[in-house]
């Protein structure tokens, strides 16, 4: 599942490039298993930056030069923590920030320490972004029900201080069938 949510003071939505993207975009990032972008090349992109795993970084590299985008990406190995808290304590701010963790809970007992570093994810992002800024987070823990992960965005955004709208939720895309008698595929 995957949740779109803008830190905003009940304004409406700014209809940004990031958020004009997301909208026309086919799947959520944390179920997608297909080689398609999740943002269509429609969009101009001014500045990003991307925190992955090495193996992760390379093909976000690789990608990105095909696409002619080298010299606008930076791709940073590190790990999402401690990234997160480090753009904070240099006094960083984003427009958009997606959130695309592994799953945190691969069973059920895992259930209560994933909700934690979910939250724990998702403060450290809403405290990075600007007023009116995107969030897109995304859980792909079975484990984890939409009403906790709801829950957790709400304790979080209230521990950020930061009022925010939910605007979209999305689910796996057609490419991630889920069978009706094995719900966890």
């Amino acid at each position: 599942m995957a949740f779109v949510a803008s830190a905003t003071a009940s304004s409406p939505l700014p209809r940004s490039n990031a958020a004009r993207a997301w909208r026309k975009s086919e799947t959520c990032p944390g179920c997608r298993r297909s080689k398609q972008p999740l943002v269509k090349p429609t969009i101009s992109l001014s500045r990003a930056q991307a925190v992955r795993s090495a193996a992760a970084c390379a093909q976000i590299n690789a990608n990105a030069k095909a696409n002619g985008l080298s010299e606008r990406l930076k791709v940073v190995e590190a790990n999402a923590f401690d990234f997160l808290r480090d753009q904070l304590d240099a006094g960083e701010r984003y427009d958009t920030i997606v959130l695309d963790p592994p799953a945190f809970a691969k069973n059920k007992d895992a259930v209560e320490a994933a909700l934690r570093g979910y939250k724990e994810i998702n403060l450290r992002a809403l405290q990075l972004l600007r007023p009116g800024g995107i969030l897109v987070t995304a859980s792909c823990s079975y484990h984890v029900s939409e009403d906790a992960f709801e829950n957790l965005l709400h304790q979080a955004a209230s521990d950020a201080k930061r009022p925010v709208q939910i605007v979209e939720k999305r689910g796996a895309g057609r490419d991630h069938p889920v069978l009706l008698s094995l719900r966890e595929t």
